[in-house]
């Protein structure tokens, strides 16, 4: 029984993440990927999940986004299925880097400080993002940017001259009543400067930002290093946010199991090649320890996997379910830690099963040229974005087996949620106490007989009402319950 009265009227909703798959898939323990065969699904997984919403423990902060690369824009413009079907994810934000044809400064003459500007790309993606109902959070690069001193990919240009053409930038974005609040500047830099050089440069950058506008907020994205974002906690000037990028694994080491990223999923204390990273928690109590300020920490370019080669491709468990699968105990992770969003790298690309150039590259949610199948993770992203709000309050909710299976309980206007990411192959069967249910119907994004297969779909039944309510599955899968009590 619930501890707290609940109103008929009120519907429960509860979102599964398991997989029934019923033809292959046997782990390789050495590359991680699935090889064609009898499916071995172990001994069944019995699990018990107990919610209590009688017990707030927080309050929702997160929301889902993506980013368009610049070389998929022109596919976006001519094809409203693909604008539709982002339209449809419901995000909270959509990145914009201004890289390519993003990128509206053409030129720079650094003896005038003064640039060449074509808005026309820049505005079209952002005009883009709002017709979405995403809030746009717009990544200032220098690369692309001809006559800038130290322009480049990835580069610190000189802070001044940059600076000025940071001011070009929101001045344009607040003239237009685009509302852009959330600003961080040149893309992962990190790789090429020490903690003091990139600190130092932003600090002068920052001043040119604020005097334009000072209710923005700037970040700079190496904030889930540690020895940049430990040197900014104590040194930097003007840091509103935390902006950071986040892949869970690089198989450029070679692929890792399905175990080994869902553990790294269920901290994001370990993404990539194993680096310790700082996380979204860790971020925030760090920065109120020193300064007294709970800062927002938006994971800005994330996907379970960065590598890619000619030779390989791009891992392709991602847009398959266990891809699924990951992005919701991922997402689930940050919604716990308190982040305030995290924007899966990338809306659209190729099939990932592909390979060479460029077809093997790309890390998208769904295909970017016709019949335009939506992948698994899209449907991830469909379910938290038209499930999942700011200011939802979040309850108190156990499961017996972590490790098989999460869970996490919230309210979304008038209906009660619970989440559950099944993380085993094997048969789990799970029993979810505490209410008695009226009737239950079920929406299924589950897995064909080939795991490998990417195109999911979403199914709807209706599920025996029981007290507790029990389920069975086998192994990864999709579910969203809505359940009248």
């Amino acid at each position: 029984m619930l501890r707290k009265t609940i109103p008929v009227s009120l519907t429960l909703i509860v979102i599964m993440f398991s997989s029934l798959f019923i033809g292959t898939a046997a782990l390789n323990p050495q590359v991680g990927i699935r090889a064609v065969g009898t499916v071995n699904y172990g001994s069944p997984t019995d699990v018990t999940v107990y919610v209590n919403f009688g017990n707030q423990t927080m309050t929702n902060a997160f929301r889902l986004g993506t980013q368009i690369n610049e070389w998929r824009w022109s596919l976006i413009t001519a094809n409203q299925e693909l604008r539709d079907a982002c339209k449809e994810l419901n995000l909270g934000f959509m990145r914009e880097y201004t890289i390519g044809r993003f990128q509206p400064c053409k030129s720079w003459d650094s003896s005038t400080n003064s640039g060449t500007y074509d808005w026309t790309d820049f505005d079209a993606l952002i005009e883009f993002m709002l017709w979405c109902g995403a809030e746009p959070i717009i990544t200032i690069e220098s690369a692309d940017i001809s006559g800038m001193t130290g322009a480049g990919v990835n580069k610190l240009p000189d802070p001044h001259q940059f600076g000025i053409h940071c001011q070009n930038v929101i001045r344009h974005c607040n003239e237009k009543g685009y509302g852009i609040k959330y600003y961080d500047l040149v893309n992962e830099p990190y790789f090429y400067y020490t903690p003091q050089e990139l600190c130092d440069w932003f600090n002068i950058v920052q001043g040119y930002c604020y005097a334009e506008d000072s209710s923005i907020l700037l970040s700079q994205s190496a904030c889930h290093v540690p020895r940049f974002f430990d040197y900014y906690v104590d040194h930097i000037q003007g840091m509103k946010w935390f902006a950071h990028h986040g892949y869970t694994s690089w198989s450029g080491n070679g692929r890792e199991t399905d175990e080994a990223i869902l553990r790294k999923a269920e901290t994001l204390e370990y993404m990539g090649a194993g680096d310790r990273m700082r996380t979204p928690k860790e971020m925030r109590e760090m920065w109120y320890a020193k300064h007294g300020e709970w800062l927002d920490a938006i994971c800005i370019e994330t996907n379970m996997d960065a590598y890619y080669s000619e030779a390989t491709g791009t891992d392709p468990r991602m847009q398959q379910i266990f891809g699924a699968v990951f992005w919701a105990e991922a997402s689930r992770t940050r919604i716990l830690q308190g982040a305030r969003g995290a924007s899966w790298y990338e809306y659209c690309s190729y099939d990932l099963r592909l390979k060479g150039w460029p077809e093997g590259h790309g890390l998208g949610m769904i295909n970017m040229y016709s019949p335009f199948e939506r992948w698994y993770p899209y449907y991830v992203n469909y379910l938290y974005g038209n499930n999942l709000a700011e200011g939802d309050p979040i309850y108190e909710s156990t499961s017996s087996n972590f490790e098989a299976l999460s869970s996490l309980a919230w309210k979304h206007g008038n209906n009660y949620k619970i989440l559950l990411v099944s993380k085993t192959t094997s048969h789990t069967t799970v029993s979810i106490n505490g209410f008695t249910a009226n009737n239950v119907t079920m929406q299924l994004i589950e897995s064909t007989t080939d795991p490998d297969e990417i195109v999911g779909s979403i199914k709807t039944q209706t599920i025996s009402p029981t007290s507790p309510i029990q389920l069975s599955f086998n192994g990864y899968c999709v579910a969203l319950l809505t359940v009248f009590i």
